[in-house]
């Protein structure tokens, strides 16, 4: 029987965040933001449709039988209408519907939407529910309208116009990188060097979520390109921007691993991702891990989070990229990948937890054997907002509200040390200092919203 872990009320009475509370960016995010995304999606199966009737190469239809060719021209066409249903659903707040595909979670996911209700006992609707599950609702109804078709179940509505687009708007950025990567490989390092290496890699693992796809909808290649590319004094500028600076803690405990386990929970793919395997690759070849865990989304979601899928078309994105410009620094690099993966070094792994509609303090009672597995493990690396908002349950917290009371049922003995490295791109802030948040409305109004700020949380494992 699936569990009734509902988001609200908030299990530790904070307020969740909900979509019907003018002046937050949730409030935004239900009425501006999703409608937009759902629109790009209706766009992009209208550009497919468009090509598989101009052209023979530039469409998924290309290899089908005309007769094939039109039943997905058909089933396209319908997609179109319940993408464009949603939309409607969604700017009229009218109910949310359950998930009526096969799909393992489907259970999951009508329970909790069962528990949770509307105001005076009515339905849950997308602006009166709690923000973190009507969000992920949107895209696991996304899922549903394509897995119950024949032509379009493992089709990525994100990524032909969005992911990869963005993904060589950053390949100057990767470029880049892998000198760096490979100058600091090749360099005698003592301690102090290593250290300022590591703190060097997590703040490119930090800073790469700037271009996560479902906020920065319009940006240029250019612009991409300045905010991935970033030398030792850059990082110095941008560190001051770390509102939350736990780097000392994390680098500490990080220098106490040796050949250990690391578990990277991904965030973006593009830039970000080539970052986060920038880091883990830095954790292997310095003694820190013999093994790194890569936590991968089993479905496309929030725009451009890291798939299976994303993981390996990235790496042989990389590999023709860099053969294609006789770049024999960044091929190598993508063999190294590929020499971990063969050999278990890196080891990529995809569970359906992560698109539950459950946050990650329901890990330890929800989480089932990939929570017993990531306890064998010496360091969570939780990457980008989604997976902050997740830790932190996403509640209406005040912002001085320690980080470990945040993490509320995550922060127990059994998990390992964990840190969160975020770009902040939503509401729920926890950590800050007395007076830190009003001083930072000062600053900048759109602190909390607009990437421009960071914080490496970390936490260490809970006393007995």
């Amino acid at each position: 029987m699936p569990s009734r872990s509902d988001l609200a009320p908030h299990p530790a009475g904070v307020s969740p965040l909900c979509g019907n509370q003018k002046g937050t960016f949730a409030y935004t995010t239900v009425k501006d933001r999703l409608p937009v995304i759902l629109t790009k999606c209706v766009d992009s199966i209208s550009r497919e449709l468009h090509a598989a009737t101009t052209t023979t190469t530039a469409s998924d239809a290309s290899s089908l039988a005309p007769l094939a060719q039109t039943e997905r021209a058909t089933e396209g066409k319908q997609i179109i209408a319940e993408l464009s249903k949603l939309v409607y659903e969604l700017q009229r707040d009218r109910p949310l519907q359950r998930i009526n595909d096969t799909e393992e979670d489907a259970a999951s996911w009508n329970s909790v939407l069962e528990s949770l209700g509307g105001k005076e006992g009515g339905p849950a609707t997308w602006f009166g529910t709690p923000w973190l599950f009507s969000e992920c609702h949107m895209y696991r109804k996304i899922r549903e309208i394509f897995v119950v078709t024949n032509y379009w179940k493992d089709h990525d509505v994100f990524a032909r116009q969005q992911k990869e687009p963005s993904f060589w708007g950053s390949v100057k950025s990767m470029e880049e990188l892998a000198k760096h990567v490979k100058d600091v490989e090749v360099s005698t390092l003592d301690e102090e060097l290593k250290t300022h290496v590591l703190r060097e890699f997590v703040q490119f693992s930090l800073w790469g979520n700037q271009t996560d796809l479902s906020l920065l909808q319009n940006v240029s290649h250019a612009d991409m390109h300045k905010l991935q590319t970033s030398t030792s004094a850059s990082l110095q500028q941008l560190e001051e921007k770390i509102i939350v600076n736990d780097s000392k803690l994390l680098v500490d405990a990080i220098s106490k691993i040796k050949n250990g386990r690391i578990d990277f929970i991904l965030d973006n793919a593009g830039f970000e991702l080539y970052a986060d395997l920038c880091l883990a690759d830095w954790l292997v070849h310095s003694g820190v891990a013999k093994q790194v865990v890569i936590h991968a989304k089993r479905i496309p979601w929030f725009v451009s989070d890291t798939t299976e899928r994303d993981f390996y078309w990235t790496l042989d994105a990389i590999q023709q990229h860099a053969t294609t410009i006789r770049d024999d620094t960044l091929h190598s690099r993508i063999q190294t990948w590929r020499a971990y993966l063969e050999k278990g070094t890196w080891k990529l792994t995809v569970d359906p937890f992560w698109t539950l509609p459950y946050s990650f303090w329901q890990l330890p009672t929800e989480g089932g054997n990939l929570w017993d597995d990531m306890c064998t493990s010496q360091l969570l690396i939780f990457k980008g907002d989604l997976n902050y908002r997740k830790c932190v349950y996403d509640g209406n917290w005040a912002t001085t509200t320690p980080f470990s009371e945040a993490l509320g049922g995550l922060n127990n003995p059994q998990t390992p040390p964990l840190v969160c490295l975020r770009t902040c791109k939503s509401d729920p802030v926890v950590g800050l200092r007395p007076g830190q948040a009003e001083d930072l409305d000062k600053a900048d109004p759109d602190w909390r919203v607009n990437g421009k700020w960071g914080m490496i949380q970390y936490q260490a494992r809970a006393a007995q």
